[in-house]
């Protein structure tokens, strides 16, 4: 496989549901492959 040389980054938006916790999973594992950044975003607790 090639990689890209910059390639885009993945975001992923996370909360304390175990969806979100599921989806940062999938997506470290995708971003490693890929060999991409993969910036976080949360929003503050009210």
């Amino acid at each position: 496989m090639t990689r890209a040389p910059n390639p885009r980054p993945l975001l992923v938006g996370v909360d304390a549901s175990e969806e979100s916790l599921r989806a940062v999973r999938f997506s470290a594992d995708e971003a490693r492959l890929r060999a991409a950044p993969l910036p976080l975003a949360t929003r503050g607790a009210r």
